[in-house]
């Protein structure tokens, strides 16, 4: 199973109050882990539940933005010296601590930016615009943008960056936005849930094997605007919200296996 993920501000239903909580993952139970400095609500997280980097997102009072960032270490965490080209909030990312890339967002919706664990730094422009509320895989050398806001009605897009520029990849089966993925490998892939308005929440998955994307095996019930994490063959989506669209945000962890088909089969935690 999934042993480690990490859950970082948020606005949690109810009280509708961002919160500086992070809670910490261990493959049976969450626990408390140190509080951010500032609390946001859709920000980022790339790297692991005991090092990583959490930015932007909308912060207090809502519905401000944020460009700034905060570093994960030992349970502490600290201020980082150096602010997201934009503020946005609703983006992809993807990477770890020390390689992350943010990607799309609100109204950021074409910016890519990498951090090398001392700066940001602006790409150049996805070649699609995606909107907000998309997904990110992989690191700052190679990444891909997942779903999103835009364009609509599919929603199916995926653009992938090769440290150098932005090109078109193989489209989702099903179009996605506030879906969850988070990898660190651009070339075996998840994403799981999200919502495609006006349809209801999704709870199907899709792998993708660096050729195309394959439809798998279903969460136990629709996820949106959910978080998690991991590889193809072992992964962690939580919390969210359930169908349909809009209702109280889940208290749920699901663990994603490989199955002998070598799709995800889904356990409830």
């Amino acid at each position: 199973p999934q042993t480690a993920a990490l859950c970082v501000g948020g606005l949690p239903n109810p009280p509708a109050v961002i919160t500086t909580s992070t809670e910490v993952y261990n493959g049976t139970a969450w626990s408390a882990g140190g509080a951010c400095i500032v609390g946001t609500s859709n920000g980022d997280v790339n790297g692991s539940n005991s090092s990583c980097i959490y930015y932007c997102g909308d912060g207090t009072p809502w519905p401000s933005l944020e460009d700034r960032g905060e570093t994960y270490a030992s349970s502490t965490w600290t201020t980082s010296p150096a602010s997201y080209p934009a503020p946005s909030t609703h983006m992809g990312g993807a990477g770890t601590k020390t390689a992350a890339m943010g990607m799309g967002g609100d109204p950021t919706t074409s910016l890519a930016a990498k951090w090398n664990d001392t700066a940001w730094s602006a790409t150049p422009a996805i070649s699609t615009d995606v909107g907000g509320y998309v997904c990110g895989a992989g690191i700052n050398t190679d990444a891909l943008c997942m779903g999103g806001t835009a364009p609509a009605p599919s929603r199916t897009v995926v653009s992938a960056w090769n440290d150098t520029s932005w090109s078109s990849s193989p489209a989702l089966n099903t179009g996605r936005q506030t879906a969850t993925s988070n990898c660190t490998s651009a070339t075996s892939t998840f994403i799981a849930g999200g919502i495609n308005p006006p349809a209801a929440v999704n709870d199907s998955t899709e792998l993708w094997d660096d050729i195309s994307w394959t439809t798998s095996s279903t969460l136990p019930d629709g996820m949106g605007y959910g978080a998690g994490g991991g590889t193809t063959t072992n992964a962690v989506a939580f919390c969210g919200v359930g169908p349909p669209s809009g209702a109280p945000y889940l208290n749920v962890t699901y663990e994603l296996n490989p199955g002998a088909t070598e799709a995800l089969d889904i356990t409830t935690s």
